[in-house]
């Protein structure tokens, strides 16, 4: 079975998801049309401190990405914009320790989370 971290989902400081996440992501489209549940798109980065015009810090940077994943799953599996909130959370909650590129790597990520009432 595969899972998100058996994939890089992001370059370092970027916000486009990578094609072999895309075909992970392509696996859950028939999850998610089939639900009945909103879901939160979750953005994550490394530690590295990042600085740029579309991206002062991390936060943006992280919001970004899942911004990217949940405009992927409108445009891609034309799921209905209204079941999804994309948040950021920076670099604040590592899977991993970010102490190698490989870390790193790990922790440019998102997460899924199903709102269930």
């Amino acid at each position: 079975m595969l899972a998100v971290q058996d994939y890089v989902m992001f370059d370092s400081a970027k916000t486009l998801v990578k094609e072999g996440a895309k075909s992970f992501l392509s696996t859950l489209l028939p999850i998610l049309q089939k639900s009945p549940y909103e879901m939160i798109v979750e953005g994550h980065t490394d530690d590295t401190p990042i600085q740029s015009n579309s991206y002062p810090s991390n936060w943006e940077l992280s919001t970004a990405r899942a911004g990217s994943v949940v405009r992927y799953f409108i445009e891609e599996g034309k799921l209905p914009a209204s079941k999804f909130m994309a948040v950021g959370f920076a670099e604040t909650r590592p899977l991993v320790p970010n102490d190698t590129p490989e870390n790193r790597s790990k922790n440019r990520r998102v997460n899924i989370v199903f709102v269930i009432p």
